[in-house]
């Protein structure tokens, strides 16, 4: 559901977002994160990383071609600074929580 999404808004890009509505996305993103996290942290199966890292990445790299613009791109920035945050904090959670 995300991709496509994603995809739309390279082709679309929002000329209405400004900068006084950055600092809300952002604070939704970090809220967010916490169900990412909570996802890809402590399930047992491995299902919610692996799909975390997937939406992490592609949402990085979309972020990465459009990031001078970013103000064009809210959905973009918003989601790879969600997934960003919530995987990368998982995967530390696993790592310090795996078995030695």
């Amino acid at each position: 559901m995300i991709v496509p999404l994603l995809l739309l808004e390279t082709m679309n890009p929002n000329q209405s977002y400004s900068k006084k509505n950055l600092l809300l996305t952002l604070i939704n993103a970090v809220i967010y994160s916490f169900a990412i996290f909570a996802y890809s942290a402590f399930d047992t199966v491995i299902v919610g990383l692996v799909y975390s890292v997937l939406i992490t990445v592609t949402s990085g790299v979309l972020f990465l071609s459009v990031r001078k613009k970013y103000l064009q791109y809210p959905f973009t920035t918003y989601t790879a600074a969600t997934y960003t945050l919530g995987t990368v904090s998982a995967v530390i959670i696993r790592i310090l929580m795996a078995p030695h």
